[in-house]
């Protein structure tokens, strides 16, 4: 799914200055812990503040990726850019001149850059038309399910296990136990004709006018069998 790694590549680009910055303030408390952090091997912080300007730098196209993988509205590209930019402003003061105070003001940056990124893509996504169908999640539950049985021994397979708890207790009669797959082809089966929000929602922009005609159209017999009960009626008056 592209949406997907679009979210992947911010959140790894975005954990990058975020977590220098905190790196480079709590330096000695890492330290301390024995946690070996690139500011322990960078005293001048140079490298430190390099690797935040860079992972900024490479957030600033983000919002035209999504833009050209049809994930959201171009109103994003924009929105994306301009909060990378902003984030990457902190970064780059953090470049010229790392102290405590220009960390945590990236820091803080990074802070409000996250919630305020996935607000705008939340706002600009375009609807999910994907053409996944619940019988195509039962065929890959049923492949998955299959599949980590295999790997299994044969002496801890779920119908090995039920066969010798039978025979260990030879008085008691223990319920078949059902394949793991059609187990969760029952499940499964309860789904069907459901859709996922986002499909649903997608799908429902191009059938809005079908709605009205199919509600009109179930309001005629409803109207037919009201004018045929008042009509038995007067026949027995």
């Amino acid at each position: 799914d592209p949406g997907a790694w679009v979210l992947a590549a911010a959140l790894f680009s975005w954990q990058l200055p975020h977590f220098m910055a905190l790196a480079w303030m709590c330096q000695d408390d890492y330290a301390r812990g024995g946690f070996r952090m690139l500011p322990k091997f960078d005293p001048t912080g140079s490298r430190t503040a390099a690797v935040a300007l860079r992972h900024c730098a490479l957030l600033l196209p983000l919002g035209a990726v999504a833009v050209a993988l049809h994930v959201t509205s171009p109103w994003f590209a924009g929105e994306a850019a301009l909060l990378a930019a902003a984030m990457g402003a902190g970064a780059l003061t953090f470049c010229a001149n790392p102290t405590a105070a220009s960390a945590r003001k990236l820091f803080r940056g990074s802070l409000l850059y996250l919630p305020l990124l996935l607000v705008a893509l939340a706002v600009h996504r375009q609807p999910n038309r994907h053409a996944v169908t619940w019988q195509d999640v039962r065929q890959e539950a049923h492949t998955a399910a299959a599949s980590a049985v295999a790997l299994l021994p044969e002496q801890l397979q779920p119908g090995r296990v039920w066969q010798q708890l039978q025979e260990l207790q030879g008085g008691l009669h223990l319920p078949k136990l059902r394949p793991v797959e059609e187990r969760y082809g029952l499940v499964l089966q309860q789904l069907q004709g459901m859709k996922c929000p986002s499909r649903a929602y997608g799908d429902s922009v191009g059938e809005q006018g079908a709605c009205s005609g199919s509600a009109a159209a179930a309001e005629q017999p409803a109207s037919a069998g009201a004018a045929a009960v008042d009509e038995a009626a007067s026949a027995g008056q």
